[in-house]
């Protein structure tokens, strides 16, 4: 049974596309430091 939720290389699936583990791991550490670097104190 194959993963809806998953490429066919294990990557979950995103709303960025991106379907690289690596790329993928960049863009969520890129996209916490952001929320992080905006949230009000």
């Amino acid at each position: 049974m194959t993963d809806p939720y998953s490429e066919p290389n294990g990557v979950l699936r995103n709303s960025l596309g991106i379907t690289d583990a690596t790329e993928l791991s960049e863009a969520e550490a890129d996209i916490a430091a952001l929320e992080l670097a905006i949230r009000p104190a």
